[in-house]
């Protein structure tokens, strides 16, 4: 009896070291040239698609397109340090990154709508609004662009605290701009979610080894 536990155990060891192997062989090494490379074209898009969302005439409704772009945005710099880092939990939290920013993306969709049926132009409060924004999305764009790292999960924290840094001085702005409510109370709480993110962010670059 004790032989045959003996030759169960040794066999599923067995399995799990294949397992291993096979997993190890399927992920590739981290891959920092394959991954600056990606994130420049990520970054170019959201570059893009933000001037795009800068011509609605109605600064509410700029902010909620910008959100969007934001949020796509972020999903695939998410998926871009799930392809080429090496990390499990900085994988997880790319994972977790991409779902939460999918519901954002859906909720911003429909807020949208909403903001089109009730557009309020305003070119004089558009042009403020967007001299701040633009001078926050240079900012954030150059500072993430900046951050250099030879391990590839610890850039991407680093890149996503400037990201998050972004997000954060974008919707101060649209508190000064928008008489919507409903638009006041997400950007607030926008605030106060990147804000957090931000300490969770540092915590875990500073837990991962050079």
């Amino acid at each position: 009896m004790k032989r045959l536990i003996r030759r169960s155990l040794a066999v599923v060891c067995l399995c799990l070291t294949l397992v291993s192997s096979v997993q190890a062989q399927e992920r590739p090494p981290e891959d920092p040239v394959a991954y600056r490379k990606e994130q420049k074209a990520i970054l170019k898009t959201l570059r893009k698609d933000m001037d795009k969302s800068s011509d609605e005439d109605d600064a509410t409704l700029d902010y909620v397109e910008q959100m969007l772009a934001y949020y796509k945005a972020g999903s695939a710099l998410a998926k871009n340090v799930m392809d080429h880092g090496d990390n499990q939990v900085i994988r997880q939290a790319g994972r977790s990154m991409r779902k939460r920013n999918a519901t954002e993306v859906k909720k911003m969709e429909e807020i949208r709508i909403r903001l089109k049926e009730q557009k309020v132009e305003d070119d004089l409060k558009e042009a403020e609004y967007l001299k701040v924004f633009k001078e926050a999305l240079d900012t954030m764009i150059d500072d993430l662009e900046k951050v250099e790292d030879e391990n590839v999960d610890r850039m991407f924290l680093l890149q996503m605290i400037c990201y998050n840094e972004g997000i954060i001085k974008i919707s101060q702005n649209i508190l000064n701009y928008t008489p919507n409510v409903e638009v006041q109370e997400i950007a607030q709480k926008i605030i106060e979610r990147h804000t957090k993110e931000i300490t969770y962010l540092q915590k875990l670059a500073r837990e991962i080894r050079a």
